[in-house]
């Protein structure tokens, strides 16, 4: 009864932090499910103890050269194929089920269905303009709009709705990245603009007590808005390159996501007179060792590359 009850606070807990933020804390569902198993072995033991008091009694104490005479003397009976195909299944399904459980709804939950555009050859993307014109192209209200970055095939809103490519010349989509009420915390282009990477807050504001919860990355493509690659913050560092994604100490391809390499923790290590950068970073280096502290606001200090 407490393992339950406890295991239907922690998941509404997860439910309403998905409402919340839109994002799926799995540590939620791995706790509430490993609760519920403790609870599933301790009925299990007090079943088998009454059982085997109820139609096993203990038998009366005998010597100890008796005991171990009579031992001797016992023959275990050859298990059936029926037996051990029972005890292979109470082995086996119930942590397949509690595994599902905590796995299954996650997947499910935080699987966004972006509407994506056809890919555009770079030669063919359009340029950046070098002036202002005299009038405006065109106008659009935004509701809840948090940011507009310069995207390859034109400008990318970012809104409490989720992320959109719009069209340079008319103002019509061109890709949607749906995501209710998510809470983007901040985002960094490429170099060259052709991906997108977008920390969403994981929390609705405070973390569960005892539990410490990254935000949630995701690198967009610009002109399709294919999702190329998600995953929690691993670290203080987020750095983007035209092709390679460094969280953490880990480099990801922007191609499918993939893990590519990693370096030591120790090279993206700071002193307590440094930051560490996260940004836009080369076209194919990385900045490592952070800048200046007095200049955290305008990333404006020295680094290694």
């Amino acid at each position: 009864m407490f393992s339950g009850g406890f295991a239907i606070v922690i998941l509404r807990l997860w439910h309403a932090q998905l409402r919340s933020t839109s994002v799926s804390i799995n540590q939620l569902l791995t706790l509430a499910v490993g609760v519920l198993g403790l609870g599933l072995l301790a009925a299990t033991d007090l079943l088998v103890r009454a059982t085997r008091a109820t139609y096993f009694p203990p038998p009366k104490k005998r010597r100890f050269p008796e005991r171990l005479h009579r031992l001797r003397r016992i023959r275990l009976p050859r298990p059936s194929w029926r037996s051990v195909l029972g005890a292979v299944v109470l082995i086996v399904i119930p942590p397949l089920a509690l595994g599902a459980a905590a796995t299954v709804p996650h997947l499910v939950t935080s699987r966004v269905t972006p509407s994506t555009a056809a890919s555009i050859d770079t030669s063919a993307l359009p340029a950046l303009p070098r002036s202002f014109a005299s009038t405006a192209a065109w106008s659009q209200d935004v509701h809840g709009m948090m940011d507009v970055v310069a995207g390859a095939a034109g400008p990318v809103v970012l809104s409490s709705d989720g992320v959109v490519g719009l069209n340079p010349a008319d103002g019509s989509t061109l890709w949607t990245y749906p995501r209710k009420h998510a809470r983007f915390i901040r985002c960094h282009p490429s170099p060259d603009r052709r991906h997108l990477a977008v920390t969403l807050d994981s929390t609705d504001g405070e973390e569960p007590e005892g539990m410490s919860v990254e935000p949630l990355v995701v690198v967009l493509d610009t002109v399709t808005g294919r999702v190329t690659y998600e995953g929690f913050m691993q670290g203080d560092v987020l750095q983007i390159t035209d092709s390679v994604l460094l969280n953490g100490t880990t480099g990801y391809s922007l191609t499918d996501g993939s893990r590519l390499w990693s370096i030591d923790a120790e090279d993206v290590s700071v002193s307590p007179d440094t930051w560490p950068y996260s940004g836009t970073a080369g076209h194919s280096t990385f900045l490592l060792e952070g800048c200046a502290a007095q200049s955290r606001t305008d990333q404006t200090g020295t680094g290694r590359m």
